[in-house]
């Protein structure tokens, strides 16, 4: 996972306009990344898009996984269960869709993009 991370971040930089919060993109990216592990099905996919000022991160999974419970906060004294919520508060949104055959989480990272990276789509 941390080659992962580390892969993705060198790659934002590459289309970043210097307002950016990697480490917040890499933390993103780890939590959903692991969540879909845990929870989600194969095939997981991690896709680095742009809207027209922002990087996005489109993980998909398989399906099966999603339990609209898991998005509440944990309680404090839980061992676990943070990634959801730590995520939700570092990006700039996130939308969640459960479609037929997978489950998608698209996400507004706090990372501008220069304007030649826009359109730009990246499998991970």
């Amino acid at each position: 996972m941390t080659a992962a991370r580390r892969e993705f971040t060198a790659h934002l930089r590459t289309v970043a306009n210097g307002e950016a919060n990697f480490d917040a993109a890499a933390l993103i990216f780890g939590e959903l990344i692991a969540n879909a592990i845990k929870y989600g099905q194969d095939p997981i996919t991690a896709k680095l898009e742009s809207n027209a000022r922002y990087a996005l991160l489109v993980v998909e999974d398989g399906g099966g996984g999603f339990v609209r419970e898991q998005l509440r906060p944990p309680e404090p004294t839980a061992t676990g269960g943070r990634g959801f919520a730590i995520a939700t508060t570092l990006a700039r949104s996130i939308v969640l869709e459960q479609l037929p055959d997978r489950f998608r989480i698209t996400v507004e990272l706090p990372v501008r993009i220069r304007s030649q990276a826009q359109g730009h789509s990246e499998q991970a």
